[in-house]
């Protein structure tokens, strides 16, 4: 028999997608975020990234500190965001082995912040995968 666990949450991507270049997004979020991915070609751009938050139990707290990293972007940089085709705040959660649920709360503020920067949720459930070197 499997170990017991929880189901928990894991973290917050947020994703973009433009028909257009985002180098100039990308070169003035360096600082403040961890990149997944960052990729370019002639006909579209897009990158991953999460909060520098380490150690957050709910979505909402990473939410918050990219809303503010991408709040605080300089105006044409701003205008880029808004006008590309996919902005995703991309919810992690790892389902568990026990049949006790998780509650993960976003405040309307919150809601109200992503939906005025034009962006969509998404949450994702990964299943629960044991590999056998883990016992």
């Amino acid at each position: 028999m499997g170990r017991i666990l929880e189901a928990r949450y894991l973290n917050v991507d947020f994703l973009v997608e433009a028909a257009f270049d985002l180098s100039s997004v990308v070169k003035a979020l360096r600082e403040d975020v961890t990149f997944l991915w960052d990729e370019t070609s002639e006909q579209s751009s897009s990158f991953g990234i999460e909060s520098k938050l380490i150690n957050t139990d709910t979505p909402q707290d990473d939410i918050l500190e990219l809303i503010r990293v991408l709040e605080n972007l300089p105006s044409k940089q701003k205008q880029l965001l808004r006008d590309s085709h996919k902005k995703v705040f991309d919810i992690g959660f790892e389902c568990g082995t026990l049949d006790k649920p998780i509650d993960a709360e976003l405040s309307l503020e919150t809601v109200q912040r992503i939906a005025k920067l034009g962006c969509h949720i998404n949450i994702k459930l990964y299943p629960l995968v044991e590999h056998p070197y883990e016992d």
